[in-house]
């Protein structure tokens, strides 16, 4: 009996031998990029596709080892413009988030020793109707103050890995950078679930995550294109849209013309007026080609500055209304609308009514937005730069830091991915 548990340990033993020996996963990684502190990876803004985060929920999520007791930038799309987001390790190891636009800023820091020579997942969550949310191996650290406050983060700065524009170069090891766009209030509601799953290992060296709970398993080829033509309401002959489709018009009552004064963007903008009592809805149209399944945002701009009577809503329909704005509320100015839905299928289209306006009224509507959302960037530093998605969001080399040194992870690390399910 005991030579035979002999044996059999001894078959287990030569088995897991020969694994590490010979078995060599098809999607692993042992490459990762090492920053000396004077180098750096980037993407020129014009090529960003969708790594400018607007008014949306996002998260960045990384890799990293280091020892260093400079601060350091990890991941920074940020402008001279005073835009953008910033994730960094302190001269202290600890984890420190910023996220600004103009005179609206919120920078945080929080104890996370990233700086004890150790690899560590790390992920800030950007809740924009919330806080900043700080994890250090699937565990949270903590909040920063309300970030409500900031508006849009678009900015002309380029998404740099390694280093913030002219200075805070990252000195260590950076790898799996993943880069998540949620769409305004998109935040998956399971996003802690998913922040602890990745720590443990798993799909570390796959492409695109295997996580299909809640919403992730919609986010892996988001393309972030716009859907509409001409979103800006730029193309008029006369007051008709060249690419938008009229409804409902009734000439001196209910108009709807080319507005070149009260815009939002660009030099044209829509005006719709009622100036008698005539109850009905009139509104502009555009059919759409959406993939079923997939999650998508739908953005509106209005400006409603009087009314009588009724109201404005809008959005997109397939099989139900997503409306990202249903309101009998006038505005002192432009205002935003936005929400992300799963397209079920069927007929598409997106519409924008004013409706049940009985004596006068005016509206104003510009700048419509339509796009997949979704996981915009995901880089391995396989020997080169290369975006894992669809975006084809290509980094490029800067400076003279940049090398690619082979590394060994844990076993386990190795084993668990693959072929432990």
């Amino acid at each position: 009996m005991k030579k035979l548990h002999v044996k059999r340990w001894l078959c287990v033993g030569l088995s897991v031998l020969f694994f590490f020996m010979f078995a060599t996963p098809s999607h692993a990684s042992y490459q990762c990029l090492r920053l000396d502190g004077n180098g750096y990876v980037s993407i020129a803004d014009a090529s960003t596709a969708g790594l400018d985060m607007g008014l949306s929920d996002f998260m960045v999520e990384a890799r990293i080892k280091s020892a260093s007791t400079s601060l350091g930038q990890i991941i920074s799309k940020y402008g001279v413009d005073g835009a953008g987001y910033q994730v960094r390790m302190d001269d202290d190891g600890d984890f420190h988030g910023t996220i600004r636009e103009g005179a609206n800023i919120v920078g945080h820091s929080i104890t996370a020793n990233l700086n004890d020579d150790s690899w560590h997942d790390i992920v800030l969550v950007f809740d924009r109707s919330g806080t900043m949310h700080f994890f250090k191996d699937g565990v949270t650290l903590g909040v920063s103050a309300s970030i409500a406050a900031v508006g849009n983060i678009d900015t002309t700065g380029n998404f740099i890995v390694g280093q913030v524009v002219g200075a805070q170069y990252f000195i260590g090891l950076i790898d799996c950078v993943r880069v998540w766009n949620f769409g305004y209030n998109g935040l998956p509601a399971d996003y802690a679930a998913y922040i602890t799953w990745r720590a443990q290992g798993r799909n570390v060296f796959l492409d695109i995550s295997e996580y299909s709970a809640g919403a992730w398993n919609g986010y892996a080829d988001a393309v972030r294109t716009e859907v509409l033509t001409d979103p800006g309401l730029e193309n008029w002959t006369g007051d008709a849209l060249d690419d938008w489709t009229e409804y409902g018009e009734s000439a001196g009552v209910r108009d709807i013309t080319d507005e070149q004064v009260v815009v939002h963007g660009g030099s044209h903008a829509a005006k719709f007026e009622v100036t008698n009592n005539d109850g009905t809805s009139f509104n502009i149209r555009q059919n759409l080609v959406l993939s079923a399944g997939k999650y998508y945002s739908v953005s509106i701009w209005y400006h409603f500055p009087t009314r009588t009577a009724g109201g404005l809503w809008g959005g997109v329909w397939d099989t139900a209304w997503h409306q990202p704005v249903n309101t009998t509320s006038t505005t002192v100015d432009w205002t935003y609308g936005e929400i992300v839905w799963v397209y079920g299928g069927g007929a598409v289209y997106i519409q924008e009514h004013f409706y049940n306006e009985t004596t006068t009224g005016i509206l104003y509507l510009d700048d419509f937005s339509i796009k997949r959302v979704g996981l915009v960037a995901h880089y391995k530093f396989e020997g080169d730069y290369t975006d894992e998605t669809s975006n084809s969001n290509d980094l490029t080399a800067g400076g003279t830091g940049n090398t690619f040194p082979g590394y060994t992870l844990k076993r386990e690390k190795i084993i668990s991915p693959a072929w432990v399910r």
